[in-house]
């Protein structure tokens, strides 16, 4: 809501006809499609950058469409980017700037979007998250809620933008919870929903099991405006 009038948001997502996450066979068409698509996509994001600021996230082709790379990193070596296929990424517009996000699993893959654009990320997994339109040099925090724990405390830049990721807990209860990213007056909650537990093999080390993390809402408040739609590394 923005001087008492509601404002939606608009999400953007690799979605095209025939895209299939985890798809071998994809065909040529289906190819051009999601490098058409997410090259949209980062367009978008890229124009809500700060006036001088150049773009952090990249893409590349891949043999099965295309992958962002910039927007995670590896836990165990900040240095080095995972890069994410095109259909697992998220973009998040709103009148002050723009969200990009994705999740990476306990595993260190890449997670999943749901055909209804629903983030997926296992319990004890990361969220990497690029935002611009924050207040500038600004100090922020990571909540998650519904009982509050910060995951991480962050400072945005000079230019009001934010990226970095941060840790879903391991004890994190099944059931409906939000993910705050906040600073001064800026506030976006992201509502999600932990689901049981699904294994996973390991070379050489044995079996580990993890949760998808659902995304189902966002929540932008910006001063007295509220916003409302549906639908990077942190210091702990």
């Amino acid at each position: 809501m923005m001087n008492g009038v509601m404002v939606p948001t608009d999400v953007g997502r690799v979605s095209g006809s025939g895209i299939v996450p985890y798809d071998n066979n994809r065909s040529p068409a289906v190819i051009q499609e999601i490098r058409t698509e997410a090259r949209q996509l980062l367009d978008l994001f890229n124009g809500y950058l700060p006036a001088g600021e150049s773009p952090r996230i990249t893409l590349q082709d891949t043999p099965r469409g295309a992958s962002f790379v910039g927007l995670l990193v590896d836990p165990s070596n900040p240095g080095v980017s995972i890069p994410v296929p095109a259909e697992f990424v998220v973009v998040i517009t709103m009148p002050s700037g723009a969200m990009m996000m994705a999740g990476l699993n306990n595993s260190g893959n890449p997670s999943a979007v749901s055909t209804n654009g629903v983030l997926q990320v296992s319990r004890g997994g990361y969220i990497g998250i690029s935002t611009t339109g924050m207040p500038q040099s600004t100090p922020g925090q990571l909540v998650v809620m519904s009982t509050p724990k910060v995951l991480g405390e962050f400072v945005t830049s000079p230019t009001g933008s934010f990226a970095g990721q941060a840790k879903v807990p391991t004890n994190l209860p099944t059931g409906g919870h939000s993910l705050v990213v906040k600073a001064d007056w800026f506030a976006a909650s992201f509502g999600f929903v932990v689901t049981l537990p699904v294994p996973v093999k390991l070379p050489a080390t044995g079996a580990n099991s993890h949760e998808h993390v659902r995304y189902a809402a966002l929540f932008v408040l910006i001063g007295v405006a509220v916003l409302f739609a549906r639908r990077r590394r942190i210091t702990a």
